[in-house]
């Protein structure tokens, strides 16, 4: 019984990081585009020649689902997996 009551947790919050997190990057991708039409990531002159934005984060344009999502599905499996392993000693 235990056994597939966390099976069923793992799905669901799998099921749930999956739908979540395409969203996010789908967001996250056009609010980059959109800093980047509007310039927030070049040097102005009312900032004394500093950007806006600090160039680190420029490394969110390439937000892509695996790299948002994987390391909770991670956790969620060893959880699942422990739970088992409990259940069954």
């Amino acid at each position: 019984m235990l056994i597939g009551f966390a099976w069923v947790i793992s799905f669901v919050a799998i099921y749930n990081l999956y739908t979540n997190s395409k969203a996010y990057v789908q967001i996250a991708n056009i609010l980059f585009k959109i800093n980047s039409a509007l310039g927030l990531y070049q040097p102005s002159e009312q900032l004394g020649g500093d950007t806006l934005y600090p160039e680190a984060w420029k490394k969110y344009e390439s937000l892509s689902w695996f790299k948002t999502v994987a390391h909770h599905i991670v956790v969620i499996l060893v959880a699942t997996s422990w739970i088992i392993l409990q259940s069954i000693a």
